[in-house]
């Protein structure tokens, strides 16, 4: 599984693409959300991300960072889920 530092790594190349006008999976907008939400998931142990919902709306859904984006979110709500 892809760790949290290179999940965000991988968001904001995304984000950088989409600035310059390049093809990059999802908007900026939804990847600048997402930022915020894994910004918190690294500083909160108890953040329990809702970006999940967001990103399957979405046909990259099924592309590389899709598909680590959700594995994180279904990560952590399963270990919440534990501990809680």
């Amino acid at each position: 599984m892809t760790s949290l530092d290179q999940l965000i790594d991988q968001v904001e190349a995304a984000i950088a693409a989409h600035h310059r006008g390049e093809t990059a999976p999802f908007s900026a907008r939804l990847l600048g959300a997402v930022h915020e939400e894994l910004d918190h998931m690294r500083t909160s142990d108890a953040f329990d991300p809702t970006y999940a919902r967001f990103v399957l709306d979405w046909p990259d859904a099924s592309s590389a960072l899709g598909k680590a984006l959700m594995d994180a979110a279904y990560a952590r709500h399963k270990a919440l889920r534990r501990h809680g």
